[in-house]
């Protein structure tokens, strides 16, 4: 699966706090971004797994007084894994799986996130 921007600048404004251009992609918005996944289910086992990149729009631009980036600590970048492991009990109508997955934010010019998580089912 891939995505397309979110959203785009109507108008073309040219300020100096915050510039836009008709037909870009309005910051802070999704630029772009591609998934991919594979499953596997036979013989009563269960194996999925997927990974996902989303883009986000930024901009160097700096307010003028401070020298500080005006998208400083906002995403730009947000990259995500999933894998599931599971076995069907076929005579019992039983399906017990295990889930784990991973992701990490990456902000503009800020620390960067990241999160993880394993749940039974």
């Amino acid at each position: 699966n891939y995505l397309l921007a979110q959203e785009r600048d109507l108008q073309t404004l040219n300020s100096k706090v915050n510039r836009l251009n008709a037909g870009e992609v309005t910051v802070g918005e999704i630029n772009n971004g591609i998934q991919v996944g594979a499953k596997y289910d036979a013989n009563n086992i269960i194996v999925g797994i997927a990974y996902g990149r989303t883009n986000y729009k930024d901009t160097n631009q700096q307010q003028q007084q401070q020298k500080k980036f005006i998208y400083e600590g906002k995403k730009q970048e947000v990259n995500g894994a999933l894998a599931s492991l599971g076995y069907r009990f076929s005579d019992l109508g039983l399906l017990v799986s295990l889930d784990s997955g991973y992701a990490k934010t990456k902000n503009y010019k800020a620390k960067h996130e990241k999160s993880y998580f394993v749940s039974p089912g």
